[in-house]
């Protein structure tokens, strides 16, 4: 959906963990092997599949997609 965005939802957002990180607390893991452990744990879904076409297809029906164009 380039170009689209969802009414009401969060377009962006950055996690800071710098209080935690202040606390103590380090992450275990880097982004890239998260990242890499949830691509295979959705690949590994027999029943997974991509319904990205039908729900663009319904969000345009109810209205609720807006351009990011001016």
């Amino acid at each position: 959906m380039p170009g689209l965005y969802r009414v009401g939802a969060t377009r962006h957002i950055r996690s800071d963990v710098s209080r935690l990180r202040a606390l103590g607390w380090a992450p275990t893991r880097d982004q890239r092997s998260m990242v890499e452990a949830y691509v295979a744990w959705a690949r590994a879904q027999p029943d997974l599949h991509d319904s990205s076409s039908a729900a663009v297809a319904q969000m345009r029906r109810l209205g609720v997609l807006r351009s990011t164009a001016k």
